[in-house]
């Protein structure tokens, strides 16, 4: 788990790439027996909402760098700022 806290934006494309990639080979296996227009129009459903999904949590899990705050909201101020 300490890998998906330190890079949570690799940790979502990792995880997109094994669901893509899983749902191709269901697919391929004949696990999944839609035609290829539905399968293709599916796939392009998946790669549009699971990047965008991802991308809400990753955030969530990073410091901004333009406006850092800490867990309770308080501004983050280097120490050349503090009074």
């Amino acid at each position: 788990m300490k890998a998906i806290s330190n890079e949570p934006v690799l940790s979502v494309g990792a995880l997109v790439a094994v669901i893509t990639a899983g749902l191709q080979w269901a697919r391929m296996m004949g696990w999944i027996t839609w035609t290829e227009d539905q399968f293709q129009q599916f796939m392009v459903f998946v790669a549009l909402v699971l990047p965008l999904l991802g991308a809400f949590w990753a955030r969530s899990q990073v410091t901004p760098v333009a406006n850092p705050r800490n867990s309770e909201g308080e501004r983050l101020v280097p120490e050349s700022e503090k009074a």
